[in-house]
């Protein structure tokens, strides 16, 4: 009768735990309900079992502990924007060089995009698009500034340089026009809007960029 109860008590925990998971969209199996071991795609314990006295363990994507070795773990479901897409792309493992990048940076970090796996990606993709310069300018399609936008404008937003950036994402037709004249700020705003409305992270939105080519986001 005891371990027909804890079969039970079991039972409904594992069904408990399964519609937690379809709640929250994170889709679990069988396996990583009953363990949380199976939450982690690689093997476990990390190490052969005996990882070093100095050994911090972190989701990948995530910042690790100064002066200690960090092994990485992929979670195999992890929710938008923790540093993994849904299909398990990475978020690259350091930030790229570009221009603008303490105002990039303020703009990213509003969102909780200012460090870690989503500023590295978030680099990533602009230094792919504009190098963060935000007076460039294609010259084929006339995708503009540094999150490269092309075709948003309106009639009363064109600015000295163009008419691609509009008034979404919580800019004004006076922050628009500022945007398509040049101004980095305006430009990251909408950037970062664009970004959150489609592609829920600076990741998700890289490892799109990644997957087409030519690359756009």
């Amino acid at each position: 009768m005891v371990w027909l109860g804890f079969g039970i008590v079991w039972a409904g925990y594992a069904v408990g735990m399964w519609g937690y998971s379809l709640v929250r969209g994170y889709n679990l199996s069988g396996k990583q309900i009953i363990s949380p071991v199976g939450f982690y795609a690689g093997s476990w314990p990390p190490d052969g079992g005996k990882p070093a006295a100095n050994t911090v363990i972190i989701p990948a994507g995530t910042k690790g502990t100064s002066g200690k070795t960090s092994i990485e773990l992929t979670l195999a479901n992890a929710p938008p924007g923790t540093g993994t897409t849904a299909s398990g792309g990475p978020a690259p493992s350091q930030s790229a060089g570009v221009a603008s990048k303490a105002t990039i940076r303020a703009e990213a970090a509003k969102r909780g995009w200012g460090a870690g796996g989503q500023w590295n990606a978030l680099t990533h993709l602009i230094n792919g698009e504009s190098g963060g310069n935000p007076t460039i300018r294609n010259t084929s399609s006339g995708a503009l500034g540094i999150a490269q936008a092309l075709g948003h404008g309106t009639s009363c937003r064109a600015g000295s340089l163009g008419n691609e950036y509009g008034p979404q994402y919580g800019l004004s037709c006076a922050d628009a026009r500022k945007a398509n004249s040049g101004d980095a700020r305006q430009q990251t705003r909408w950037m970062m809007g664009y970004i959150k409305s489609r592609y829920g992270s600076p990741v998700n939105a890289w490892n799109t960029w990644q997957s087409r080519n030519p690359h756009w986001y």
